[in-house]
């Protein structure tokens, strides 16, 4: 009895979790673009504003950055945040 309740309990919980996993899936926007329009938005569109948050290592490796992007790093985000102000517009 003591094992099927517990495998009761389990199958409980595992619905419980999946209940909030779809549910939190739900609430998450849907507006995916492909790698070509997101080019041609960046190219095209000059008030979009890029900021960067990888390392420096990162940015300025092989893998490269787009153009124009702003780079500040997320560990320094929060003291560098001042830097774009002159963005808010945009």
């Amino acid at each position: 009895m003591n094992t099927m309740v517990k495998r009761i309990s389990i199958i409980a919980v595992a619905a419980v979790a999946l209940a909030v996993f779809i549910n939190a899936q739900a609430d998450k926007p849907k507006t995916l673009i492909s790698p070509k329009d997101a080019a041609a938005l960046i190219n095209s569109d000059t008030t979009l504003v890029i900021l960067d948050v990888r390392t420096a290592e990162e940015y300025y490796s092989e893998t490269g950055h787009l153009p124009k992007a702003i780079l500040i790093p997320v560990q320094a985000l929060e003291e560098r945040i001042d830097a774009l102000d002159q963005y808010k517009h945009r």
